[in-house]
Parts: structure tokens; sequence; C-alpha cells
């Protein structure tokens, strides 16, 4: 080894003192039985002196009457070192008999512990204490239920609840007293909670007053329990004695919410009495006092119900004077049950409908419907709104209001796009043609197309509705979507469908723009032709015009023929009517009918079905068949009166009039001249 390592060893060696000696072995046997005189002589000292050897070496039987001497002590700094001795003799070995016993003595010295520091005035460090005392005791309890101390343990939860002022570690200690214990003392403590907690609730009147007045002054310790007796004689009918009780809790513990339901209960009793006006105050003073709580909702409603019945004129707070619709507002944006606020969400909107306020009313019926979807009036509010919404559109249609109905369209789109009533989105779209918004017009009429045929096919896109959904695809060129529609239905519905003659009308409509008139004729007005519907009808008067324009006075007279006089026809489509009559007074004229013709324009004359300007024609034709026969007066006639009619519709016959006078004037002074030239007067 070197030398340099060697060196400080020898000094470590040189000044490196002797262990002292082991002690000898320790028998606890003779000091525990020595000791335990000494205990029983009540020289607590002189057994903890004795026993300190034993101790030393952790043995169990010394550690335990170590602790009790020290706990016989009753000073702070013994309670201290009997507490550390008992945790070491529950925690350190197992093998220690007499757990209970240190369990018990743990707690005691805790609820010593509390009230030195109560009396101290350390209240939380009191509360520690007695937590630390009930946890001991709840433990020895359940891990020893047969132990000596079982009833003192007993007696110190109960107590130490009642310290904590908690009613719940209360209620725990009193369950357990009577699962435990046949001690009537420790039973009869327990009773007042053991009584008013049990189910079913107990029902005798007598009994409950009985019970309360034996033990009152516990009851009047815990509002929680001061309240379920409270909450038990309104049941029972003892409304006097319940507002008692419910005064006590809001006198005692104003801050608890235990008060705001004690306020509620009581503001209740008194409206059950016929105390209106004392229940009205009450709710308004929860309102006031408590107004982010469930209470208050419930006080709001309960005011909403008393002016609802005239129990009460008005609900004022100190803060604010409660208008009955602000009630109602109250109690649709609060929490209380979905039912009641539906309720009252149903009752404002038909407020505001009944004032006028359709449109209001109506948002509110929206929201009720979209947040209200499953319930007992579920469906009454759901047809209430539809019905209300199709009401307000047939008002707004019937009063030209073009913007109203779009602004429903936009603010109920919801329904009105998913509803089989189609003809109220078709009074939406036909607002739009009116303000010259054919593109929202066309939204409309998809929004029903496609919902029609998700749930019904094709069939029902051809209602009438449907069919000026077509026919508005046609007007705006949109060839490639109409087309589509049109293969669509020829591809699921034959010719006897239904529907058939709106499908044939829209066909015709779409050919007419992309076939000659020679082979639209050709195709729709080949076969003879028979009206069954207004469809019919409104395809028969479109061929009709086209075969005047293109000359085909056979196929116009056919066509014409079948509308005339026809009954469908002249109740479905009057115009139709007018026009086959104007036709054959026309046809008359044309083939020199003239008495024939001259009654038809008679006819027409006469039949208030007929235009101004339809009237102002028949005149015209009869001025000129008088000219024909040469009756110039009276065409002269007639053709002055309409030269200078009023009629703005009349202006073009207005102006064939004033020619056929300057004519028939030219005519006349020729025929003088004439006259003077014969007679050589020139």
């Amino acid at each position: 080894m070197p030398v340099s390592l060697m060196l400080p060893l020898f000094c470590l060696m040189m000044f490196q003192e002797d262990k002292p000696p082991a002690p000898p072995p320790v028998d606890p046997e003779p000091l525990l039985a020595e000791a335990r005189q000494a205990y029983l002589r009540g020289e607590f000292n002189e057994t903890i002196d004795i026993l300190r050897p034993a101790v030393r070496i952790n043995h169990g039987l010394s550690l335990l009457l170590s602790a009790d001497a020290y706990y016989a002590l009753q000073n702070p700094e013994a309670l201290k070192k009997a507490r550390f001795l008992y945790e070491r003799s529950i925690y350190e070995d197992d093998a220690i008999p007499f757990a209970d016993h240190s369990y018990y003595r743990l707690a005691q010295i805790y609820i010593e512990n509390a009230s030195a520091a109560e009396t101290a005035g350390r209240g939380y460090d009191a509360q520690t204490y007695r937590e630390e005392a009930g946890f001991f005791l709840t433990q020895m309890l359940k891990k020893y239920p047969d132990s000596y101390f079982r009833d003192q343990a007993l007696q110190s939860v109960f107590d130490v609840a009642k310290d904590l002022r908690r009613y719940r570690t209360l209620k725990g200690a009193a369950e357990l007293i009577w699962q435990s214990t046949p001690d009537l003392a420790l039973l009869n403590q327990a009773e007042p909670v053991i009584y008013i907690e049990q189910r079913p609730a107990p029902s005798d009147s007598a009994e409950l007053n009985a019970t309360y007045d034996r033990h009152s002054a516990l009851i009047h310790h815990f509002p929680e329990l001061m309240f379920a007796y409270a909450d038990r004689f309104e049941t029972l009918g003892d409304l006097t004695r319940a507002a008692e009780l419910y005064l006590y809790i809001i006198n005692l513990w104003p801050e608890r919410e235990d008060s705001a339901a004690s306020l509620l209960r009581l503001a209740q009793i008194n409206r059950r009495q016929g105390h209106y006006e004392a229940a009205g105050f009450l709710y308004a003073y929860i309102v006031e006092a408590y107004p982010n709580g469930d209470e208050a909702e419930q006080a709001l409603l309960a005011a909403l119900e008393m002016m609802d019945r005239r129990q009460i004129r008005q609900f004022d707070t100190p803060s604010h004077q409660w208008t009955y619709a602000e009630l109602i507002e109250g109690v649709r944006y609060s929490q209380l049950d979905s039912t009641i606020r539906a309720r009252y969400s149903y009752q404002l909107a038909l407020m505001e409908a009944m004032f006028g306020n359709l449109e209001q009313g109506l948002l509110i019926m929206r929201n009720l419907v979209a947040e209200y979807e499953r319930g007992p009036f579920a469906g009454l509010y759901r047809n209430a709104y539809q019905g209300l919404l199709f009401k307000t559109i047939d008002d707004y249609d019937a009063a030209g209001d073009y913007w109203g109905l779009d602004r429903l369209y936009n603010r109920h789109r919801q329904l009105l796009a998913f509803t089989t009533e189609v003809r109220y989105p078709e009074k939406i779209a036909a607002g739009y043609i009116k303000l010259d918004l054919p593109s929202s017009a066309l939204l409309v009429y998809d929004n029903m197309w496609n919902f029609k045929q998700s749930i019904s096919g094709f069939e029902l896109a051809f209602e009438p509705a449907l069919t000026e959904y077509l026919l508005l695809l046609d007007l705006m060129r949109m060839d490639e979507k109409l087309a589509l529609r049109m293969d669509e239905y020829q591809q699921t519905y034959s010719a006897r469908d239904r529907f058939h003659p709106q499908f044939r009308f829209v066909q015709l409509e779409y050919d007419a723009r992309h076939q000659e008139s020679e082979a639209l004729l050709e195709k729709h007005a080949a076969t003879p032709f028979v009206v069954n519907s207004v469809w019919d009808a409104r395809r028969l008067r479109r061929l009709a015009l086209v075969a005047q324009e293109t000359e085909k006075p056979s196929l116009a007279d056919r066509l014409y023929g079948a509308a005339r006089r026809n009954p469908l026809v002249a109740a479905q489509l009057p115009v139709l009517d007018r026009e086959a009559e104007l036709y054959y007074a026309d046809r008359l004229f044309e083939l020199a009918d003239y008495n024939g013709a001259r009654d038809q324009y008679e006819g027409i004359l006469t039949d208030n079905r007929y235009s101004e300007a339809d009237r102002d024609w028949a005149y015209l034709q009869i001025a000129r068949l008088f000219e024909l026969e040469g009756k110039r007066k009276q065409s002269l006639r007639i053709y002055g009166q309409i030269a200078w009619s009023e009629d703005p519709d009349a202006v073009p016959y207005n102006l064939f009039a004033k020619r056929r006078l300057d004519a028939l004037a030219a005519t006349q002074r020729i025929n003088a001249m004439e006259k003077e030239l014969e007679g050589g007067r020139f």
C-alpha cells in the first residue's frame, strides 16, 4: 500500500473513540407487571419511567399502558405523547391487542383538543380536530362492532356530529346508532333523525307533533332537519306549524340555501291559505334577494300564475315593476321544466298574435316547436304554429304584402320547405313573381318539388302548384332542368295518371318553344279534343291561338268549338269561354253571316262576363256591319262613340274608329262633289 494512503488511516485510528457497550437485553414482562401496579396506584409518571426500556424495544402492551399513563396525566404535552403512542400501537404492529381501545382514546384526545381550540377562539382548528375524532370513532365501530367501547363511541360519534353542525354527518351517526345498539338512551337521541328520514314518510300528524316536541332542541340545531319537519307538517296539512318552522330557518340562517327554499314554501303556504298579497310580497322578496337561484324562477312562475288567476294585480320588486309579458319572458328563459316553459311560450305567442304582432308570435312559435319536439303538447304546438303561419300567409297574400311573404318564407323556411300543404308556398312563389324575383320563386318551387318527390314520388310533383313551377322553368328557359323533370314523369307514369293533363300542358308549353307551329299542332291537336280538366282547357286555349296564328281556320273552328258552351270551361277557365264566343262571332262576320254575327256581338255587349275591351271590340264590329250594309248613320254614331271613349284599354279601337270616320267623311265629300259635277255646277 502506498505511504500516502497509510498516513490518513493511521490518524483516523488514533482519534477514533471506542463504541459504547451494547445495553443488556430487557425482559419486558417484569417491567410490565411493576408498571401495572404503579398505574393502579395512580402513579402515572412512575409508570411511564418503568416502561421506558420496554417501549424502547416496541413491546406492544408496554406501548399501550404507557399511552394510557400519558393520557391519564391530562395535560397538553402528555396528550400529545399519548396520541403518538396510540397511533404507533395501531399502525406499527397489528399484533398489539386492544386496538379498539387505541382508536377510542385517540378520538377522545382529538375531542379534547377541539374543546381547547374552541375555547381559544380557533374555530377552524376545532373543526379539524372533530373531523379527526369522527374518523377514528367510525373506524373503530367499523372494525370492532362488538367492542366494549361501542356505546361510548356511538355517543361520541353523535356528539361530534352535533358539534360539527353537519346534518349529513348527524344522519350517518343516527343510522349507525339505530343499526348497532339496543341502548334506549342512544336510540332516543337518534329518533328525530331516523323518524323523519324513514320511507315511507310519516303519515300520523299526532305522532309527528309529539316527536317534534320531544326533540325540538336538536331539530332547531340543524336547518336541514328543521326543513324536513316543516315539509312533512306542510304535507300533512299543519300549515301553521310548517310556517313557524320555515320562519325559524329564515331568521336563524338567512344566508343558507334553505332560507330561499323556506321563503318559497312560506309564500306557497300563504297562497294556499288565501293570503295573496302576503304571498306576492314573499315571491317578490325571493326574486330580489336570490335572483340567480332556482327559487327565483319558481317565484316568477307562481307570480305569473297568480296574475293569470287574478289573485294579484301587479308584481313589484324593490328594483323593478314586472309586467305580465316580462313575467312570461322570465319563465320562458328559466331552467324550469320544459313543459312549463313551453306552455308559457305558447301563451306569449298567442298573446302577440292577438295584439296584431303576427310575425313576433310566429317567431316564438318557431322556437317553441324547435325546442319542444316531444312532450304531451308537442303536437298541439306544431299544429298551432302551422295554422298561424298559414293564416298569416293568407292575410299577407290578400293584402298584397309580398315583401311580408318574403320575410315569412325566410324566417320559416324549415316548415314551408317541408310541407305537403303546397298552396301556401305557392302563394309565396306567386308573390315573388309579382315582385319580379323569379329566382326566389324558383327556389320556393325547387324546395316544394324535392320534398314532394322524397315522400310521394314524382306524381304529386305535378299537382297544380308544382305545375306552375314547371311553367316557371319554361318561362326562365331552364330547359335542362325542365327536360329532366319531364323525362322523370314519363318514365314513371302513364297517360292514365291523374296528373297527366298537367304534364301534357307543360309539355305543350315546352314544345311551343322548340317546335314549329305546324309540328306543334300535328303533335298536340291531331285527335278530337276532350276537355276534362282546367289543364285540358288551358292546353286547348294555347292550341286554338296557334291555329289562328297559322291561319288554320278549320282547326281553330274545331278547337274553339270544343270550348264553346262547355260548362267545365265556363266554370274553370272563363277567359277561354269568352275568347271562343268572340272567335265564333268573328268567324260569322268573316263568312258574311252578318245577322248571325250581329246577334253574337249583341249577346257579348249584354254579358257582364266580358271586359270593356271585349265589348268595345264587339261594338266596333257591329259598326262595321252597319257600314257594310250601307247603314251609314248607325255606323257613324257607333264609330263616334268608340272614337271618343275614355276607356284606356280601347285605344286601338279608338284609332280604328277615327280612321273609319275620316274615311266615311272623305267618301261623303267625294259623293257631294260628284253630284255637283253631274248638275253642271262645277
